[in-house]
């Protein structure tokens, strides 16, 4: 089964970042003059960790937190705030409380409506996480057999969900022919629900 591909980007709101990274003497318009305010959303192991304080974030570390460290630098700006800004709130459209924030997230269309991504630093492959003691499927008709759980609000939900689903059977008839059809099915009791494989990811794409 092919898996789904989320990438880590960061989610910037900085007007003129390009220019000031291929080299600009003028500094780019940040939210606080001289201050790059970084948006997290820790824990994330490895890439950022640290204590949630409010909207602060104190301490943080990790490959994310060097890589804010080292674009501050290119920029020409010496001070970094760190705040918190949940996965939920990330694309909501509207004014944001960062000029540039990380996340391993899915670059979707729906997405790139409420913010700018930059060229993503990771790809990983998602796939399935199945319990102690299950055989894995090996296809998807296998997979649909299974109870399954997903992260709502996340493309890998919508990408799974339509994964598993039955495909339609084929059709050669009209589109009158087809609604007969429909109407005279709809009376008939519908079979009951095949059990689902549950998994939790550890963090919504």
């Amino acid at each position: 089964m092919k898996g789904l591909l989320a990438a880590a980007a960061a989610v910037l709101t900085l007007a003129g970042t390009g220019g000031a990274l291929a080299g600009s003497a003028a500094a780019p318009p940040t939210k606080t003059s001289g201050v790059l305010t970084v948006g997290l959303d820790p824990p994330a192991v490895n890439f950022q960790v640290g204590t949630l304080r409010g909207t602060k974030v104190l301490n943080p570390k990790g490959y994310e937190v060097d890589l804010a460290k080292a674009i501050a630098a290119k920029l020409g700006i010496s001070k970094i705030t760190w705040v918190h800004v949940p996965f939920t709130g990330l694309f909501r459209p509207g004014p944001k409380p960062f000029d540039l924030a990380f996340e391993e997230s899915t670059i979707t269309t729906t997405r790139k409506q409420a913010v700018d991504f930059s060229t993503p630093y990771f790809k990983a492959n998602q796939g399935v996480l199945v319990s102690k003691g299950t055989t894995p499927p090996k296809s998807l008709a296998e997979l649909r057999k299974l109870q399954r759980r997903r992260r709502r609000a996340s493309p890998s939900c919508a990408s799974s969900r339509r994964a598993a689903r039955p495909s339609p059977p084929a059709s050669t008839t009209s589109r009158r022919s087809c609604t007969r059809t429909k109407r005279r099915s709809s009376t008939r009791r519908r079979p009951p629900r095949s059990p689902r494989l549950r998994w939790d990811a550890a963090r919504p794409s």
